[in-house]
């Protein structure tokens, strides 16, 4: 019987494929930042881009602006 990996992720693959292991490494740090982490990242960008005066798109709300 041969053993079949629910992951889909295969070592040998990696040996075949410098890519696929570049971009698994790639991943593995992504994944690793907590979502505490990116959320407090994402906030201080959106402080930051609201800054920006020919910022395009929707500005920001009322109440949004009270917040910063």
């Amino acid at each position: 019987m041969e053993y079949h990996n629910p992951s889909g992720y295969d070592k040998n693959v990696t040996k075949a494929n410098p890519e696929f292991d570049a971009f698994t490494r790639t991943m593995d740090k992504l994944l690793s930042v907590s979502h505490d982490e990116l959320k407090r990242r994402m906030d201080a960008y959106k402080r930051k881009a609201a800054k920006n005066p020919r910022k395009r798109g929707p500005k920001p709300k009322a109440k949004d602006k009270a917040l910063q």
